[in-house]
């Protein structure tokens, strides 16, 4: 029997380098919505993925929103399958 738990999924982005409103704003959807989808109080199979897709941050760096917008060109070409 193991006594370890497994991470929540708030745990997972944090160690990922992310905030919730950082990611939030990266995926387009609000704070709100993102923290609700995953604490579990709303169901959402899309923006799930999208979260698990997310690439891996360093902590200490800080973004700019110009970085954002540039981050999110890239991330959601490379998940559509569309080339800028």
């Amino acid at each position: 029997i193991s006594t370890t738990q497994e991470p929540t999924a708030i745990q997972r982005l944090l160690a990922m380098g992310w905030t919730i409103s950082d990611a939030a704003l990266f995926l387009g959807v609000s704070r709100q919505h993102l923290y609700m989808v995953l604490t579990g109080r709303r169901v959402s199979k899309r923006l799930t993925a999208k979260v698990d897709a997310l690439p891996y941050r360093r902590l200490t760096r800080m973004r700019g929103a110009s970085n954002y917008a540039a981050d999110r060109r890239q991330y959601h070409c490379r998940h559509s399958g569309h080339v800028p």
